[in-house]
């Protein structure tokens, strides 16, 4: 997805700095940078080659307490996009893991780019990425101060690296304005883990397999991975003061069912491949209303545009799939 050239020449000559960046999200952010003229270092745990010249890697393990500080000193960004964390899965996540990596480093990682020693430039110092489980279940329209009742670990863990990073940016001159946390709602795209709606979508296209689905009467905010990559590096850019949370979505919803049919129409999967209701509703899958986007579309003058149907055909095309397609 491309963007435009003024946001990109945002970034010249700049140390940007991107934890999480083999999670799907953040391998589509670091996609924007590749062979641009910014210096992008990310961190993995362990040593990987670099896809383009501009991309440097740095190897630590930041589930360490201190890892971050030391990955921080040594490169000194000008921004940081944080992505890591212990994202959700089917069973409940370790609470140890997640409180360490979507609570605790968020915290580090706030109080590092509030130190004094910082490069000069005029975007955002620090953009962390947050989560629609923070909220909890939600009727009505959801906006960024709405009561926030997690009900599990992930999203516990998230609401606490949430008010972590906003904290810091209350105490910090430095990080006020400059600082803020984009919650992402259900993004989906190319490259997402096996098992995700789409990839499990994907996987029975042109095979003739059945897929075992919930009824799909949940109600969804489903965002195109290249859109939210483009909204963050956007936000990064941003000369304007931001608040401390941001929803990053299209401010649309859809059921899971709704998004099935439309894949299985752009796919060619048959309608009797879908088997709806063969699986029990999951029970982190909470009624949520519809995202406001309106600080997103204030800020930036942009929001997330991508339809499903142009999602998913995108995605099929980056994978390589083309029998049964929709032209």
């Amino acid at each position: 997805m491309s963007v435009p050239g003024s946001v990109l020449e945002a970034y010249a000559g700049r140390r940007v700095l991107l934890t999480g960046a083999s999670s799907f999200i953040g391998r589509a952010l670091a996609g924007l940078f590749a062979g641009g003229s910014a210096e992008l270092w990310v961190v993995s745990r362990a040593e990987t080659a670099a896809a383009a010249t501009n991309i440097h890697r740095i190897t630590a393990d930041l589930s360490l307490p201190g890892a971050f500080a030391r990955v921080f000193g040594s490169v000194k960004p000008h921004i940081t996009f944080h992505l890591a964390g212990s994202g959700p899965s089917a069973t409940e996540p370790d609470p140890v893991v997640a409180e360490r990596m979507n609570h605790h480093l968020a915290s580090e990682i706030a109080e590092a780019c509030a130190g004094k020693e910082a490069p000069q430039w005029p975007g955002m110092r620090l953009v962390r990425t947050g989560c629609a489980a923070e909220y909890g279940a939600l009727q009505g329209v959801v906006r960024e101060e709405s009561p926030a009742h997690p009900a599990g670990v992930y999203g516990l863990s998230m609401l606490a690296g949430t008010w972590a990073v906003s904290r810091a940016i209350q105490s910090s001159p430095l990080l006020t304005g400059r600082a803020t946390t984009a919650r992402l709602f259900s993004v989906y795209g190319p490259g997402e883990p096996p098992g995700r709606l789409l990839a499990s979508l994907l996987a029975v296209a042109g095979s003739g397999e059945r897929l075992k689905l919930t009824r799909g009467e949940e109600f969804h905010d489903f965002t195109y991975v290249g859109e939210v990559a483009q909204g963050l590096l956007r936000l990064g850019a941003c000369q304007s003061a931001a608040p401390p949370v941001i929803h990053l979505a299209t401010g649309q919803l859809s059921t899971v069912r709704e998004f099935a049919q439309t894949a299985a129409r752009e796919l060619g999967l048959r309608p009797e491949q879908l088997e709806f209701g063969a699986l029990p509703a999951r029970p982190d899958d909470l009624p949520r209303g519809a995202a406001d986007t309106s600080r997103l579309t204030r800020l930036l003058g942009w929001r997330p545009r991508t339809s499903v149907a142009e999602g998913i055909r995108e995605t099929a095309r980056l994978a390589g799939i083309t029998q049964g397609i929709k032209p």
